[in-house]
C-alpha cells in the first residue's frame, strides 16, 4: 500500500498536479525506462516499466519467468522435474533458495544476498564459478539482460519469498 502512495505522489510531481513545473523523464526504480506521469492512462504502456514495488518480487516478476521459460514438463515442471528442481508456481522458492546445487554441490542455487556465488546466476548467464551443463533456459533463447538483472537485484535483496 506504501509504495502505491509513493507511486502515486512520484507521478503528481512529475506531471506538475502538486503546484510546481513539470519535471523532465526520469528513469524508473528498475532502470527500465523513463516516466513523467503522463502515459499511466496509455493502455498500450508496457507493465514491465511501471513497478509498484519495490527491488525485485519473487511472486510478481521472476515466478512469471520461471513457469514461461523454465517450467514445462520436459524441463523443471511436471513430475519429474530436472535435478529435482521444480520451478512452477509453488514448488519454485523452496526449490531455489539454499539448496544445493546438484552439478556443483559447494554452491547453493540461489545464496541469499550473493548473486556472484549463486549457481543459478550462472546457469542463466551460461558461465561462471564452477559452471556445468548448458545454460538455461535449454534449447531457447536466454533470458534477457533486463530479466536476468531482476533475478540479480531479487538475491542481492536477501531473495524474500515475497
Amino acid at each position: 500500500m506504501t509504495s502505491h502512495l509513493l507511486r502515486a505522489l512520484s507521478v503528481a510531481a512529475a506531471c506538475g498536479c502538486d503546484g510546481t513545473e513539470p519535471r523532465a523523464p526520469t528513469p524508473d526504480a528498475r532502470g527500465l525506462g523513463t516516466h513523467t506521469g503522463d502515459d499511466l492512462d496509455d493502455p498500450d504502456r508496457d507493465l514491465v516499466d511501471a513497478p509498484l514495488h519495490d527491488g525485485a518480487s519473487f511472486a510478481l516478476d521472476l515466478q512469471p519467468i520461471l513457469s514461461q521459460r523454465c517450467a514445462g514438463s520436459q524441463c523443471h515442471g511436471g513430475t519429474m522435474p530436472a535435478d529435482g528442481v521444480h520451478l512452477v508456481a509453488g514448488a519454485a522458492y523452496a526449490s531455489l533458495v539454499g539448496v544445493r546445487s546438484t552439478q556443483c554441490d559447494a554452491f547453493a542455487l540461489v545464496e541469499p544476498g550473493a548473486p556472484a556465488q549463486s549457481y543459478l546466476m550462472w546457469k542463466l548467464a551460461g558461465s561462471g564459478g564452477c559452471f556445468g551443463g548448458e545454460r538455461m533456459p535449454r534449447g531457447t533463447a536466454p533470458l534477457s539482460a533486463e530479466q536476468i538483472a531482476l533475478f540479480e537485484r531479487w538475491i542481492s535483496a536477501g531473495a524474500p519469498d515475497n
